[in-house]
């Protein structure tokens, strides 16, 4: 549950950062359940300018995409790395460049410095190139990492620095501050957290917590791990809980669970994302049910679908014996 104040202060944060003082045209890639679509909206039509939809069989497309870019004088893109390091390889490999975009994010997973300076070569110097990290949990972006021709990076790009409104705090398993090099979870501090999720209140307990350091705030904690690199940097390490991501969507395992165990019948259900060819992961529902529940796939996907996002439905679901 996200507050209207969370959404107002990364507005702010965001028209701070991209300069969103004049109306642009701006790319929609984003699902309608993923958060990011939120951030498009608000960054192109909140600061008049245009939302540009990106039909979905076009997003796979590196030809078609660039051609909707092209046409479409496109400024703004906010992508994932499965689109934009497509899109670069073609256009470099079929001369063509992407120099009329002023702005472009990549998010919601890793990515390469060595795609970032393609995509610089592409661009021209003047393009404004970020990297950015957040959570639906605290109003989707929290931190940001501009890349330019002095950022002095060799692998994956560090997820930056906190942004307006926001606080980051690495901790240790007894909630104390980590130094800088070492390993911590990432919580997240501010105006942006949300009030907790809906009828899940045991889930809400667990991730949301009372500051430490901030009287009357809470905290978030993203089960992410992260450090600070030597130049204050955050870089992102991995995770350390039942969260995951699937084409760049994060995944809350836990709640998908609550939802199963919610349909009558189940017993009980553990959820996980296999790969069970490479580079095709897949989230598999296990479930035991009750005698004589009669439970069918689905009649399960059909419950779930009543709650829960597309990209959240398992694709399979396996009825374990007792």
């Amino acid at each position: 549950m996200v507050e209207h104040r969370g959404l107002m202060a990364v507005s702010a944060a965001w028209e701070r950062l991209y300069a969103l003082h004049k109306p642009l045209n701006h790319l929609q890639m984003a699902g309608f359940s993923f958060d990011v679509f939120s951030a498009d909206l608000i960054r192109a039509l909140g600061f008049g300018g245009t939302l540009v939809l990106c039909p979905r069989d076009t997003l796979m497309d590196p030809r078609a995409l660039y051609r909707l870019l092209s046409e479409a004088r496109i400024y703004f893109a906010d992508f994932v790395p499965a689109v934009l390091n497509p899109l670069l390889v073609w256009a470099q490999e079929t001369g063509h460049d992407l120099s009329f975009m002023s702005t472009v994010v990549c998010g919601s997973d890793i990515w390469t410095a060595h795609s970032a300076r393609q995509l610089r070569r592409l661009c021209g110097e003047r393009v404004q190139i970020v990297q950015a990290y957040g959570v639906t949990e605290a109003s989707i972006d929290s931190t940001c990492f501009e890349f330019d021709s002095n950022s002095h990076v060799d692998a994956v790009l560090p997820i930056g620095r906190a942004l307006a409104n926001t606080r980051i705090y690495l901790l240790d398993a007894f909630a104390e501050q980590v130094a800088p090099g070492v390993t911590g979870e990432l919580y997240i501090g501010g105006a942006g957290v949300a009030r907790g999720y809906l009828n899940l209140p045991q889930l809400t307990l667990e991730r949301f917590v009372d500051s430490p350091f901030v009287t009357g705030e809470r905290l978030y904690g993203t089960g992410d791990l992260a450090r600070y690199r030597a130049d204050g940097n955050l870089e992102f390490l991995g995770r350390n809980d039942s969260q995951a991501k699937l084409r760049g969507l994060r995944l809350e395992l836990g709640e998908i669970e609550a939802r199963l165990a919610e349909v009558t019948g189940v017993r009980d259900n553990l959820v996980v994302l296999r790969e069970d060819s490479v580079g095709v992961p897949r989230l598999v529902a296990y479930f035991h049910e009750q005698a004589d529940a009669g439970l069918t796939p689905k009649s399960l996907r059909q419950h779930l679908q009543l709650s829960l996002p597309d990209y959240m439905i398992p694709a399979a679901f396996v009825r374990m014996d007792a």
